[in-house]
């Protein structure tokens, strides 16, 4: 820069060079800080929770009140979005207790649910059941609701992983995952398809998956009326299969 040249070819003007150097120096950091704040931080890829879905957890919610109704209903619906709106999700069997199970088996896994998005993500993280039941008001009971189901190929296996819960009024029920962010959960299956009784019996080679499901629990006392609505998230879901040999009986 010429304030530099200036300043070793005239000793005479260093005065006035060096204020000029203090100056631009200061301007390079201001500017330098401005930078680092003007740019996010990229939040690190890491496995941030862990659960055990195989185990009944002692449930520690206090008891539900009694809530005066005259009646029941049931509503169902989404979580409305735009397909390009739609929270990205990486969900995958990561270890497998049997990698060349029978019909009929009963198998423990660890399955990934990975925020593949670019936005954050909440999702339910609480296996005690009595997370329905705890509210400011008993007439309006909300919650969030997920589970991870099994498919074999594309049929949908006996799953006996446990449910997970959240509420705004249990502290801790709930998780954000950030974007490369993940959690682990264990859970259990029976290589047996859900209602059905046509089953293979000899060996052969399979898909197996893990999806994700999600929603949101609502339950209010509308004119006596106890109702139950049931509002379904719509996750753009990558769910890449691991190849299992199924052994004959």
């Amino acid at each position: 820069m010429n304030f530099w040249r200036e300043w070793r070819r005239n000793p005479l003007g260093r005065l006035s060079s060096t204020k000029k150097a203090r100056a631009c120096l200061k301007n390079i950091w201001c500017s330098a800080l401005l930078l680092s704040l003007a740019t996010p931080l990229a939040v690190p890829a890491q496995q941030i929770a862990s659960v055990d879905l195989t185990k009944i957890p002692d449930s520690h919610a206090p008891d539900a009140a009694v809530r005066d109704t005259c009646g029941a209903g049931i509503a169902d619906g989404v979580v409305v979005s735009s397909p390009a709106e739609r929270p990205k999700i990486l969900v995958e069997v990561i270890r497998l207790g049997d990698d060349a199970p029978r019909i009929g088996e009963e198998i423990e896994a660890e399955v990934r649910l990975q925020n593949d998005g670019e936005k954050p993500i909440t999702i339910p993280l609480n296996t005690d059941p009595g997370t329905m039941e705890i509210s400011r008001n008993q007439g309006h009971l909300e919650w969030e609701q997920g589970y991870f189901t099994v498919r074999l190929n594309s049929d949908f296996l006996q799953t006996f992983a446990l449910p997970l819960f959240g509420s705004d009024f249990v502290p801790h029920s709930l998780l954000t995952i950030q974007p490369g962010q993940w959690i682990e959960a264990k859970i259990r299956f029976k290589l047996e398809i859900a209602h059905s009784t046509n089953t293979a019996r000899k060996a052969v080679s399979a898909k197996l998956s893990v999806e994700w499901e999600q929603a949101k629990e609502v339950q209010p006392v509308t004119n006596c009326t106890d109702m139950h609505e049931n509002y379904d998230y719509h996750y753009e879901q990558e769910n890449p299969a691991k190849i299992i040999e199924i052994r004959s009986q």
